[in-house]
């Protein structure tokens, strides 16, 4: 018969193996849910921004996948990135981001 202090060993073992840190990816393997969600934590930005683009521009047909693309370009080069306000950036447009940042360095200087 073993002893209760051997027996509390081998338990303590055993649990700690199983509660050993793992990557996402590997405890998520037998989730069948797991994995997507997984997906969506690391994807959220691009989620967010093509949601934002789905929901500006719509559901335009373009009559060339040409003029879709010079319409899709325009749209991130010219609104998204210079007037449409980020509340990651404190609500601010990245352009007035970028310049207030640029003051903040000359000051500095």
């Amino acid at each position: 018969m073993r002893s209760s202090a051997a027996s509390n060993a081998t338990s303590h073992e055993r649990s700690t193996e199983s509660s050993s840190p793992r990557p996402p990816w590997e405890s998520a393997r037998n989730q069948p849910e797991a994995p997507l969600d997984i997906h969506r934590g690391i994807n959220a930005a691009a989620e967010r921004f093509f949601a934002v683009l789905k929901s500006e521009i719509g559901t335009t047909a373009w009559p060339t996948r040409m003029q879709a693309r010079q319409d899709v370009f325009w749209w991130i080069a010219q609104y998204y990135n210079r007037e449409r306000i980020h509340s990651t950036i404190g609500y601010l447009t990245p352009h007035q981001a970028r310049t207030r940042y640029r003051q903040r360095l000359d000051l500095a200087a």
